[in-house]
């Protein structure tokens, strides 16, 4: 009898033991589908419009620091320092304007 009653309680736990892991699975499924739909977010903002924009600023920003340090170089045809200064203030501007779109694109 006493083996009748052990068989018993084993298959009652065995219940309990099955429907804490489909339980278990349940959650683990739920969170599977959460990473999954976080991963698409992710991979369908790749392209965004404020990082290109940015990203040309950034290059012009390059180019006009590269026209006004080759003008700073050329000792055979002086120039004021006006055109330096404004290529300066130019690349400075271009580049607060890459900064504001590369911020702007984190916000979004």
């Amino acid at each position: 009898m006493t083996n009748e009653s052990e068989h018993g309680t084993g298959s009652a736990g065995t219940d309990r033991t099955e429907e804490s892991l489909d339980k278990i699975r349940t959650v683990l499924e739920e969170i599977l589908q959460q990473v999954k739909q976080q991963n698409r977010i992710v991979y369908h903002r790749d392209f965004s419009y404020a990082r290109l924009i940015g990203s040309v600023a950034q290059l012009l920003v390059v180019g006009l620091l590269f026209w006004a340090i080759v003008g700073l170089v050329d000792l055979g045809e002086i120039k004021g320092p006006d055109a330096t200064m404004l290529k300066f203030l130019g690349a400075v501007l271009l580049q607060l304007l890459a900064l504001t779109f590369f911020f702007l694109d984190k916000q979004e």
